[in-house]
């Protein structure tokens, strides 16, 4: 991974220009749907600049973005792994072309016209997605148009960052963003960082698939906060269908967990500065630690229900050092393919 290109010869597969870095790692996933299994790659872009003794942490001041692309060229691939094909654009023997491909030889390179644009707008604590069809190049998607290679999203808060690494919960593609706090050296306070935490189907750039009976891939956020050994715990219920990103000023990569519906234990740790590390039984005990106190939490650690007669929670630290965690409904089964470069080719 370069800071603006995701290189491979004879030239980048793809290149969003020297004011969208790519810091964070890429994910890379095998997406099977009606243009067979297509290898797709996404990443967000951002940068922060570490703060110096002058100046505090930079980022850039140009809107960033998810992308999520095809990796269209797998003649290699399928010509030395014949029991394993991907779906390769120009077809299964045939090498690229400009004409095939709609991209300029020499290096084909993809560039951000050639993916769908899907829009996210703030909403009261989420933010919402408004989804369009990929035109796939060489597939009949639509009637025309058919002259794209995924997908992007751009980030709707300001001088909103991708800095830490994706991953792949079901079909999702998650990533938690950085949204910088407005602060002065010279003020005696200082505001903290914010951020979303999102899910957006990784093949085809709309809402993440959502468990039967579920209103969205998001159930519901719960932040639990530990003052001297008294535990505080809020829970929101997510009632917004239309929601690809959660408040939930989350940092780097957060922590998939599934649960049963029988009793075990879970340790949450409460983070740097903070000192205090909770351990809680699915029947909503928890023992707070270094006091031996008992006390419960309400929420979804209590009585809980779903995919597989179980749960799943992404668990994470935030901005703030305290541990929280958010519950997601992914369509089952709670699998996923994810592929290394090398793999790949």
């Amino acid at each position: 991974t370069g800071q603006r290109e995701f290189k491979f010869l004879p030239g980048p597969l793809f290149a969003a220009g020297s004011s969208q870095p790519i810091t964070s790692s890429v994910l890379v996933g095998a997406v099977t749907g009606a243009n067979g299994t297509q290898v797709i790659v996404a990443f967000g872009t951002g940068k922060k600049s570490p703060l110096t003794n002058i100046v505090g942490a930079t980022y850039p001041t140009t809107q960033q973005n998810l992308y999520a692309f095809w990796d269209w060229n797998q003649l290699a691939w399928n010509t030395a792994s014949p029991g394993q094909v991907y779906t390769n654009l120009a077809g299964a023997t045939s090498a690229a072309t400009a004409t095939n491909t709609g991209l300029t030889a020499p290096n084909f390179t993809i560039s951000p016209s050639k993916l769908t644009a899907q829009t996210l707008t703030l909403t009261s604590g989420n933010v919402d997605l408004t989804a369009s069809t990929i035109c796939w190049q060489g597939s009949a998607t639509c009637g025309s148009g058919n002259n794209k290679f995924g997908w992007s999203a751009a980030l709707p808060g300001t001088q909103e960052q991708v800095i830490y690494n994706p991953q792949l919960v079901g079909a999702a593609f998650t990533v938690n963003s950085i949204i910088p706090a407005s602060s002065s050296l010279l003020s005696c306070t200082t505001n903290l960082d914010s951020g979303f935490s999102y899910a957006i189907d990784l093949g085809t750039g709309g809402l993440a698939q959502a468990a039967a009976g579920a209103t969205n891939f998001f159930v519901n956020t719960t932040q639990t906060v530990v003052v001297n050994g008294v535990v505080t715990t809020t829970t929101v219920t997510n009632n917004d269908a239309n929601a690809a990103g959660m408040a939930t000023n989350a940092t780097g990569i957060s922590t998939i967990v599934t649960t049963s519906n029988t009793t075990a234990s879970s340790g949450l740790s409460a983070g740097s500065g903070v000192g205090v590390t909770v351990t809680c039984a699915l029947n909503g005990n928890c023992l707070n630690f270094p006091s031996t106190v008992a006390s419960s939490i309400p929420g979804p650690f209590g009585n809980v229900t779903g995919c597989s007669a179980g749960n799943t929670f992404l668990v994470y630290q935030t901005t703030s050092g305290t541990a929280s965690y958010y519950r997601v409904a992914p369509k089952c089964p709670l699998i996923g393919s994810r592929s290394t470069r090398s793999q790949v080719r």
